[in-house]
């Protein structure tokens, strides 16, 4: 995933997955920062935070956030099961604090639910997920059931964008 900073600085991140003889894995989140528009990069930096198939998102004040699933199999999993996490930095990157998302965080959720933070919709082909949701500006804009997904992997969202943004100039 690659995102832009408000200096103009580039960042990608990625993962790396090892599997080790004991069947466990470890999963090493990577970055890579360019200053001049991607014609150079930084060698890769392992980072702190862990999980799997990172989204990266800037906000406009420069907070880095970062939404992964954490694999049972992790060998730095102490929870026993996966979950989520939100990876949150406000200084470009260089330090990181992390939110846990996960059903026993989630009052009233059954013991075998699971939240999944993706924009990966092959993710959803094999998680089958009973609701959508579509996070936009910080609020939940559009809700649904799987058939969701599919509509925003066809058509993207920016008739999602398009549809909140035109009910908040009305509503102005």
């Amino acid at each position: 995933c690659i995102a832009r900073l408000p200096n103009g600085a580039l960042l990608v991140v990625a993962f790396d997955a090892a599997k080790r003889v004991d069947g466990k894995i470890q999963e090493d989140m990577l970055l890579w920062r360019s200053t001049d528009g991607g014609r150079t990069w930084t060698p890769r930096t392992v980072i702190p935070p862990v999980g799997r198939e990172p989204y990266l998102s800037v906000l406009s004040d420069g907070t880095l956030l970062i939404t992964v699933h954490f694999l049972k199999q992790d060998i730095r999993n102490k929870e026993g099961y996966v979950h989520s996490l939100l990876h949150r930095s406000t200084d470009g990157g260089k330090a990181w604090q992390s939110t846990k998302i996960g059903w026993k965080d989630v009052p009233g959720a059954p013991e075998n639910a699971t939240i999944v933070i993706t924009h990966y919709q092959r993710l959803l082909d094999y998680i089958i997920p009973d609701f959508v949701h579509v996070l936009y500006k910080g609020r939940i804009v559009k809700s649904g059931d799987k058939t969701l997904a599919k509509e925003l992997e066809e058509h993207g969202y920016d008739w999602i964008k398009q549809e909140v943004d035109l009910e908040a100039q009305r509503s102005a």
